[in-house]
């Protein structure tokens, strides 16, 4: 079983991320936004993090990316294939515990229908 998230799972390119946010569909709440492109024809969905100095310091910065990345590495097996998200966390993401970050991520994922049975 694969624990980690590897490079073919990430956004990691600049022109990767432009085009996500260029052609991308946008659904956000008060602590983060999504940014969702689809790329058909292939498997794998994959996930890019920005996270800007205004959330915090690098500790802080560093915690809500480990915190999302986690969060998608569980939730991986419910998205449809062949999707590209980049998610923007917001000043308000750095307040937020583990539950309540992933109740929000998971509620944006709904609203831009990235699962399998929705």
């Amino acid at each position: 079983m694969d624990q980690g998230l590897s490079r073919r799972r990430r956004v990691r390119k600049n022109g990767e991320f432009l085009r996500v946010y260029q052609s991308g569909k946008r659904v956000s709440d008060g602590s983060l936004s999504l940014v969702v492109l689809s790329r058909p024809g292939k498997e794998e969905t994959r996930l890019g993090l920005s996270v800007s100095r205004k959330v915090g310091p690098a500790v802080v910065r560093n915690r809500v990316k480990r915190r999302l990345r986690e969060i998608f590495r569980l939730t991986r097996p419910r998205f449809k294939p062949g999707m590209d998200m980049v998610v923007v966390a917001k000043p308000p993401a750095s307040n937020l515990k583990f539950g309540p970050l992933q109740e929000s991520f998971l509620a944006l994922c709904r609203k831009a229908s990235l699962f399998l049975n929705a």
